[in-house]
């Protein structure tokens, strides 16, 4: 998947940031640039674990493993693996992830169709849009997905989506006329 050269990317770059910012506080006689520097590492090196637990649980579930669990918990892992590629991209990234607590989900299933319908959009959303990851409840039911803003002028008449490939998963997509879409996963 094109994001995980954005995801080694942004790991190779914090990593780079930590040991910059060590070895400038190691060679700090100044305590006020001490202590920013090993602030700014330590930072980077919660962002770095964070982004690494992600890809773990991303890479350690398979489809077809029904459990209970959070879909925010999955807006932000995936917020987490493609906030670099989608900056790369031009696009900003944000959350609004409200508890969406599910009985029975395919955490793999929703975190493997989040990514790729954002992988088949992106190149409909103009530079400068914002991609915001979401989750909460729509008509009682949990959901995670994305609001964006796409260019319809790309999509020649139709979106770039395929069907789920598990029933127990459900899309719901809505495009105003000005281009604004929203996309909710329900599992």
């Amino acid at each position: 998947m094109p994001f995980f050269g954005g995801v080694i990317h942004q790991f190779n770059n914090w990593m780079g940031g930590i040991i910059g910012h060590s070895d400038l506080a190691l060679s700090s006689d100044d305590p006020a640039e001490l202590k920013e520097s090993l602030n700014i590492a330590l930072e980077l090196s919660e962002r770095s674990t964070e982004l690494l637990g992600a890809l773990s649980q991303f890479r350690a579930e398979k489809p077809g493993n029904i459990r209970s669990g959070d879909l925010a918990d999955i807006g932000r892992q995936v917020r987490i693996l493609t906030d670099n590629w989608l900056k790369e991209k031009g696009l900003e990234v944000s959350e609004d992830l409200e508890p969406a607590f599910s009985e029975k989900m395919d955490s793999a299933l929703v975190r493997i169709t989040l990514i790729d319908d954002i992988r088949l959009l992106i190149d409909t959303m103009p530079s400068g849009a914002t991609v915001e990851y979401n989750s909460g409840l729509s008509d009682n039911r949990p959901f995670v997905g994305f609001k964006t803003r796409i260019d319809k002028t790309e999509l020649n008449g139709e979106l770039p989506l395929t069907e789920p490939v598990e029933s127990s998963l459900r899309r719901e997509i809505e495009i105003s006329e000005t281009g604004n879409l929203s996309l909710k996963l329900f599992a």
